[in-house]
C-alpha cells in the first residue's frame, strides 16, 4: 500500500498507513529545561522548606542517641536490682542459718548427753543382774544388744568412702552446681544402699554410715538432694564403717555385686571410693529401742503370784518384763 492511503482495519475504520512520524527532539529537552527535578524530589523539597526541623539532621541524632543511653541505663539498673536480694531478705536468710546452727548444736549436745544416759542405764542393769545371780541372762542381754545395734561396738574392719564426682573446676559436684535438679556424678542413696548390704553380705558384725548405726529396722532414702539416713540428713564424703575380719570383707566385697558397681559408678560418673583396712574401729549405738514385745524368763520365778501369762503367752503389765531383740545379721531393705 502506498504511504498516505488509508485502509480499514478488523472493525472496519479507516486507519493511517506509511511509515509513523518522528519524536521532536526539541519538545523533549524544553520539558527537561522546564521540570529538571522529579515531581517526589520537587514534594520533598517543599515539605523540608514548610518544617525547619527537617534542616537539622543532627541535632535529631543526638536526641535519639540521648535517649538510647538513658534507656540502657534504666534496663541495667532494673535487672541489676531484680538480682540482688533485697536486704530484708539477706536479714531473714542470716537469722534462719543462725536457728540451724543453735538448733544442730542443741541436738548434738542432746544426742550425747542421751549417749551417756544409756550407758549409765545399761551399766546398772548388767550390775542389778549380776546381783541377782542373772549373769547368763546378762551376757546374753549384752550380746544382743550388740548384735540389734543398740550398743557401740569397736574392732577390726575396714573402711570405705565415697566421693562425689568433680566438677571441671576441680570442686566436687556435692556443692553448687549449675543444675540443682541434675544427680550426675552425684552420690545417691541407691549407691549407699547397695555398699551397705555388699558389707552384710561380705560378713560385716557393724555398719555405721557417717556415723550413723545401721540395724535391722534402719532405712536408707533420698529426699531431693539429700540422703536420709533414719530421717538424718548426710553430707559427702559418705564413710561406712564396717567391723569384722579385714581380709574377708575385702574379698567379699569384691566378689558380690557391690565390686562390680563401685567400679560402674568410678567409670561412668566419676565417683571415686577408697577402701582401708583399719586395726581398730568405733561404731556407735542406734541408741533406745522401743519394746515391742516381752516375756517373763521363768514365769514361775517371778514372785507375783496373781501375774500370770497372758492368752497369747505374753507377760501382764505387772510381769517383769526383759527385752529380746533379733539379730541383724539379715541385709537393709533398700
Amino acid at each position: 500500500m502506498a504511504p498516505g492511503t488509508t485502509a480499514p482495519d478488523r472493525n472496519g475504520r479507516p486507519v493511517t498507513g506509511g511509515v509513523p512520524r518522528r519524536v521532536d527532539a526539541s519538545k523533549l529537552l524544553y520539558e527537561v529545561m522546564r521540570h529538571p527535578l522529579d515531581p517526589g524530589y520537587e514534594l520533598a523539597a517543599r515539605d523540608r522548606d514548610r518544617d525547619p526541623d527537617r534542616r537539622r539532621p543532627l541535632s535529631r541524632g543526638v536526641v535519639t542517641m540521648v535517649l538510647a543511653v538513658f534507656l540502657a541505663f534504666v534496663t541495667v539498673s532494673a535487672v541489676r536490682d531484680l538480682r540482688a536480694p533485697e536486704p530484708e531478705t539477706l536479714r531473714l536468710r542470716r537469722s534462719l542459718e543462725q536457728q540451724i546452727e543453735e538448733r544442730t548444736r542443741v541436738v548434738k549436745e542432746r544426742q550425747e548427753a542421751n549417749a551417756t544416759l544409756h550407758q549409765a542405764i545399761a551399766y546398772r542393769q548388767d550390775e542389778e543382774l549380776t546381783q541377782r545371780g542373772a549373769a547368763e541372762l546378762a551376757t546374753r542381754m549384752e550380746r544382743l544388744s550388740v548384735a540389734s545395734g543398740e550398743l557401740p561396738v569397736h574392732g577390726p574392719g575396714v573402711e570405705l568412702t565415697l566421693y562425689d564426682a568433680e566438677s571441671e573446676g576441680g570442686d566436687s559436684v556435692g556443692g553448687l552446681r549449675d543444675d540443682p535438679a541434675s544427680i550426675e556424678g552425684k552420690v545417691v542413696d541407691r549407691d549407699l544402699q547397695v555398699v551397705v548390704n555388699g558389707m552384710w553380705v561380705a560378713g560385716a558384725e557393724a555398719v555405721s554410715v557417717n556415723g550413723q548405726r545401721l540395724t535391722a529396722l534402719s532405712a536408707i532414702r533420698g529426699a531431693g538432694q539429700a540422703i536420709l539416713v533414719d530421717y538424718r540428713p548426710l553430707v559427702p564424703p559418705y564413710v561406712i564403717r564396717a567391723i569384722g575380719d579385714p581380709a574377708q570383707l575385702q574379698a567379699g566385697f569384691a566378689a558380690d555385686l557391690a565390686g562390680s558397681y563401685i567400679q560402674t559408678l568410678r567409670n561412668n560418673y566419676g565417683i571415686t571410693s577408697t577402701m582401708d583396712v583399719k586395726d581398730t574401729l568405733t561404731v556407735p549405738g542406734a541408741g533406745e529401742f522401743s519394746l515391742h514385745w516381752a516375756q517373763p524368763e521363768h514365769p514361775q520365778e517371778t514372785g507375783y503370784p496373781f501375774a500370770r501369762p497372758g492368752a497369747d503367752g505374753r507377760g501382764t503389765a505387772a510381769t517383769p518384763l526383759h527385752k529380746t531383740h533379733s539379730t541383724t545379721d539379715t541385709e537393709v531393705s533398700p
